[in-house]
């Protein structure tokens, strides 16, 4: 096992030193100090932090962008959905095809297929945009019983156990 290298105080300023323009990989590579090396001669010396800092500041960048790229794509998926629930309301164009020939067509309002074709596009970008958003896009509901509903079941019971032609209770 190979003894570790001892370094002056002079190399590691100057390891350091490249370090922080280039990478503690890159210096490593150029001056043939482990990139270990280094990373601990940084985090020593107190460099971590500020080193990272880059790396925070970016990442929040992006973030922020990210942010900003998905608000505007949950604009303009609304706005589209907007503009499929208009369009049940105007005149619905379609092309038929006559052989080689293709022929347009405009009804006054889209048949009920072509509606629900709507329909489910804005239920679709609706179920997206609450994705984007981070919500739920799916609810479960609990029925609560209470005594009006244990009643009613005993009254059906009641009812399903007479004999067909007998007078109902009274």
């Amino acid at each position: 096992m190979a003894r570790p290298r001892k370094y002056t105080g002079e190399q590691q300023a100057h390891a350091l030193s490249l370090a922080g323009e280039v990478s503690a990989r890159e210096a490593g590579k150029r001056l043939g100090i482990p990139r270990g090396t280094i990373a601990a001669w940084w985090s020593k010396a107190g460099l971590a932090d500020a080193a990272n800092e880059k790396t925070r500041a970016a990442t929040k960048a992006h973030q922020v962008q990210a942010e900003r790229s998905r608000a505007q794509l949950q604009v303009r998926m609304l706005e589209t959905a907007h503009d499929l629930l208009d369009r049940i309301y105007q005149p619905h164009v379609e092309f038929k095809s006559a052989g080689k020939e293709l022929h347009e067509v405009t009804y006054d309002r889209p048949s009920a297929a072509g509606v629900q074709n709507y329909v489910t596009s804005v239920g679709i970008l609706i179920d997206k945009i609450r994705l984007e958003a981070g919500e739920s896009t799916s609810r479960a509901e609990h029925i609560v019983r209470d005594s009006f509903d244990e009643a009613l079941e005993q009254l059906a019971a009641q009812i399903e156990a007479q004999p067909v032609g007998q007078a109902g209770p009274g």
